[in-house]
C-alpha cells in the first residue's frame, strides 16, 4: 500500500510542479520545489538516491569556462561578428540558427543563447522582418546541438554507455543540423511571416560594452574541444567516466583564460551565461534528485505493469522520455534516468536513435526559460507565449522534432 501511495503522490507532485511552472513561477524555482516534494516522499518511505554528480560536475565546468570566456571579452567579440548578419535578409534565419548550432556544439551549453537573443531580435528588426523566426530557430538550434556536442553532459552520458566518439558525432551531428535546415525552409517558404510595419532599432545595444572585445578566449575554447576529441578518439579512457576527463579539460581552460586574460573571478556570478546557468544547475539538482529517487523506486512497478500488459517499449518509452524532459528541463538528466529502461525494454534497440530527438522537446513547453526571455526581449510583440496551445515556438518545434525523428528512422532502417 505504501508503494502505491508513493507512486501516486509522486505523479500528483510532478503535475503540481508542471502547473506551478506554468501559472506561478515560470520555472524559476523548480529545483527547490522538487526538493520539497522529495522530502515529503521521503517521509512517506521513499529511499533517497545519490545525486547524479557527474552530470552536475560537467554543467558547472561548462558554466565556469564560458563565464570566464564572457568576462574576457570572447562573448562580445562573437556578438560583434554575429551582428554582421544584418547585411543578409534572406538568409538571416538560416545563418543565425546555424551559427548558434555550431557555437553551442563547440562550447557544450545551450545557455550561450541568452546574450544572443536581443542581438538576433535587433538584427531582424533592423532589416524590417519579424524577429520571431530567427529567434525561434536559434533557440531550437541551441537545444539540438547539445546532444551532439562532445563538450556537453548529455553527450558524456552516451559515451559512458560505451558508444564511440566518432560514431556518436556521425550519428547525431549531421541529422540534427539537416532537420533544422529543412524545418527552417518549410516554415520560411510555406508559412511566411509578414514584414514589420514600423522599424524599431534603438532599444538594445549591439554589444554590452561591459567587457573588452577579445577573440583570444574563443581560441582557447576551440583548443579545448580539439583536445577532448583527440584524447577520446585516439586514447579511449579506461576505468573513469568520460565526464570526469571532459570536466577536467574545461576547468583547465577556464584557468588558462583567467591567467592569460587576467580577469577577476569575483565578477563571474554577474555574467549572463553563469547567472542563467547556475539557476539551471539548481533546478537540475532538485529535479534530477527527485526524478532519480522516484523513478528508481517505481521502476519495478513500471516493469511489472508493462510486462503484465505486454506493452512494447516503443509505445510507452517515448511518452516517458517526453514526460521526463518536460519535468527535468535537462537532456542529460532525462537520458541518465531513462537509459536503463531503454536498454531493457526497447526492441529493436536501434530505435533509441529515433527517440533521442524527443530530448530536444523543451521548446514545446512555453514556460521554458529561454522562450520567456525571448518573448520579454521582443518589442515588436511578434514572439508570443500567451496561448499555451499555439505559442510562437510550438509549430516550428513540433515540425523540427518530427523531421528529426523521420530522418533518423530513414538513415537507420533504409
Amino acid at each position: 500500500m505504501l508503494n502505491n501511495i508513493i507512486i501516486i503522490s509522486g505523479l500528483v507532485g510532478f503535475f503540481f510542479i508542471f502547473f506551478f511552472s506554468i501559472y506561478i513561477d515560470k520555472g524559476l524555482s523548480l529545483g527547490l520545489i522538487s526538493c520539497q516534494l522529495l522530502l515529503f516522499l521521503h517521509f512517506l518511505g521513499l529511499p533517497l538516491q545519490p545525486l547524479p554528480w557527474n552530470v552536475l560536475l560537467i554543467m558547472l565546468a561548462v558554466l565556469t569556462a564560458t563565464g570566464c570566456w564572457e568576462l574576457a571579452g570572447g562573448l562580445d567579440d562573437t556578438i560583434e561578428r554575429f551582428s554582421l548578419l544584418k547585411i543578409s535578409e534572406i538568409s538571416l534565419t538560416f545563418l543565425s540558427a546555424t551559427i548558434i548550432y555550431m557555437l553551442v556544439w563547440m562550447i557544450g551549453t545551450g545557455y550561450i543563447i541568452y546574450p544572443f537573443i536581443p542581438i538576433i531580435i535587433r538584427t531582424a528588426i533592423r532589416i524590417d522582418i519579424a524577429p520571431v523566426r530567427p529567434t525561434v530557430f536559434s533557440i531550437i538550434a541551441a537545444r539540438q546541438s547539445i546532444l551532439s556536442s562532445p563538450m556537453s553532459s548529455a553527450f558524456s552520458v552516451l559515451l559512458d554507455q560505451g558508444y564511440p566518439l566518432v560514431f556518436l558525432i556521425k550519428k547525431l551531428f549531421p541529422i540534427n543540423l539537416l532537420a533544422l535546415w529543412i524545418s527552417i525552409f518549410i516554415m520560411e517558404y510555406f508559412f511566411p511571416i509578414p514584414k514589420l510595419k514600423k522599424k524599431q532599432n534603438n532599444f538594445v545595444p549591439i554589444i554590452s560594452k561591459k567587457n573588452k572585445i577579445n577573440g583570444k578566449p574563443t581560441i582557447w575554447l576551440i583548443i579545448g574541444l580539439i583536445t577532448v576529441i583527440i584524447r577520446l578518439f585516439f586514447f579511449p579512457l579506461q576505468n573513469i567516466p568520460t565526464c570526469w576527463f571532459v570536466s577536467l579539460v574545461i576547468f583547465s581552460l577556464a584557468g588558462m583564460i583567467v591567467i592569460t586574460e587576467k580577469i577577476s573571478l569575483k565578477k563571474l556570478p554577474s555574467t549572463s551565461i553563469f547567472s542563467h546557468g547556475i539557476q539551471a544547475i539548481v533546478n537540475s539538482l532538485g529535479l534530477m534528485w527527485l526524478g532519480n529517487s522516484w523513478l528508481i523506486y517505481v521502476i519495478p512497478a513500471i516493469e511489472q505493469w508493462v510486462i503484465k500488459l505486454s506493452i512494447p517499449g516503443w509505445i510507452w518509452l517515448p511518452p516517458l522520455i517526453f514526460f521526463m524532459t518536460m519535468i527535468t528541463y535537462s537532456q542529460s538528466a532525462t537520458l541518465y534516468l531513462v537509459f536503463p529502461l531503454i536498454q531493457k525494454f526497447l526492441q529493436p534497440f536501434k530505435l533509441i536513435w529515433v527517440f533521442l530527438p524527443i530530448l530536444n522537446a523543451h521548446t514545446l513547453f512555453f514556460a521554458y526559460p529561454s522562450l520567456v526571455v525571448a518573448a520579454e526581449s521582443d518589442p515588436s510583440s511578434t514572439i508570443s507565449l500567451t496561448n499555451i496551445w499555439n505559442h510562437s515556438f510550438l509549430w516550428p518545434s513540433l515540425l523540427n522534432l518530427i523531421l528529426n525523428m523521420l530522418l533518423v528512422a530513414f538513415f537507420e532502417f533504409f
